[in-house]
C-alpha cells in the first residue's frame, strides 16, 4: 500500500514540485495551502506522514499550531516540520509541538526523499 503523505505549505510552486517528486516516488499525496483546510479535512489514521510549513503566511507560529492541532488528533501519525528559517531556532518548539522531525527546506530534492523514506521506516518495518 502507497504511504499517505499530507504537506502543508504557503508556496505553490513548491508545494507542486514535492508533489510531483512524491507522486513520481510512489506516494499518495495531499497538498494543502490553507492550514485551516487541514484541520477541516484531517482525520485520523488517514495519513502516513504531515509534512508542515513552519511559517505560512508570515505567521511564524502556524505551523506548530497545526502540529500540535494534527498531534491531538492522531498520536501515531509522522510529523516533520519543513523550515526556511533554519533548524536550530525552531527544534526546540518542533518537538514540543509534537512533531517526529525537523527539515530544512534547502535540502536537495534527492535528500528529501531519503528522509521521508528514513521517517516512514522508524517503526522498523
Amino acid at each position: 500500500m502507497k504511504s499517505k503523505i499530507l504537506i502543508l505549505d504557503d508556496d505553490a510552486e513548491l508545494l507542486a514540485n514535492y508533489e510531483d517528486l512524491l507522486e513520481y516516488e510512489g506516494y499518495n499525496v495531499f497538498s494543502y495551502t490553507d492550514p485551516r483546510k487541514v484541520m477541516f479535512e484531517f482525520k485520523a489514521g488517514f495519513y502516513d506522514l504531515a509534512i508542515l510549513d513552519v511559517s505560512i503566511f508570515g505567521d511564524k507560529n502556524a505551523g506548530f499550531f497545526v502540529c500540535r492541532e494534527i498531534r491531538k488528533i492522531d498520536e501515531k501519525i509522522i510529523i516533520a516540520m519543513n523550515t526556511a528559517w533554519g533548524i536550530s531556532g525552531n527544534e526546540d518548539a518542533s518537538i514540543s509541538s509534537g512533531a517526529n522531525a525537523i527539515w530544512s527546506k534547502s535540502i536537495e530534492l534527492n535528500e528529501f526523499i531519503e528522509k521521508i523514506y528514513d521517517v516512514l521506516n522508524l517503526d522498523g518495518d
